[in-house]
């Protein structure tokens, strides 16, 4: 077996879990080492609930999301407790330097 069993979970605003029973599950997938996948939007809508955890792994998949820097998309991604950041992007600049800048930002706090 090349990988052990891995939880995941989805955070996503019509999932089942609401209020504690969510924090209760972001707890659980840290303790866990699981993976949580969330959108864009969830990691803005429950930014309270996973910004104060400390987390393995940050991976942006279309990381040219939070090319604005004063974004609140952007904000919240940055304030991610982390030791390794990783964004995927097919377009990493498309305007000008302060948007890469945004992302060089990110990966490099």
């Amino acid at each position: 077996e090349w990988f052990p069993p891995v939880r995941v979970a989805i955070l996503h605003e019509s999932g089942t879990f609401c209020g504690k029973q969510r924090s209760r599950l972001i707890g659980n997938m840290v303790q866990a080492s699981g993976i949580l996948i969330a959108s864009y939007t969830g990691a803005t809508q429950y930014k309270e609930e996973i910004i104060t955890r400390r987390w393995h792994y940050t991976v942006l998949d279309e990381g040219h999301k939070i090319r604005n820097p004063d974004a609140q998309v952007t904000l919240v991604a940055k304030q991610l407790k982390t030791s390794h950041r990783i964004i995927l992007s097919g377009s990493p600049m498309q305007n000008n330097l302060k948007e890469l800048w945004s992302l060089f930002d990110f990966v490099f706090p």
